[in-house]
């Protein structure tokens, strides 16, 4: 059996049930609280994440969850 593990940032757990539970069909574990001491270890960040987990067959993502976090534009050149 494979298994894949993806970590991946949100900005809130609204959107990232939305598309994981409602468009890819995941389940989700219960969200727990990554402190902010070992964000900024991590990450550099001084703020408490959320993080949860969804899996379905052989993907399991790793959700942190940041109400800070703005994903980058989406660009197209040519």
């Amino acid at each position: 059996m494979k298994f894949i593990h993806t970590g991946l940032a949100a900005s809130s757990e609204e959107k990232a049930d939305r598309f994981f539970l409602d468009i890819l069909g995941l389940e989700k574990s219960a969200p727990t609280i990554l402190d902010k001491k070992l964000t900024q270890a991590i990450f550099g960040i001084n703020d408490d994440f959320l993080v949860i987990h969804y899996r379905g067959g052989t993907v399991h993502y790793e959700i942190l969850v940041y109400r800070e976090y703005k994903a980058r534009s989406r660009i197209i050149s040519c």
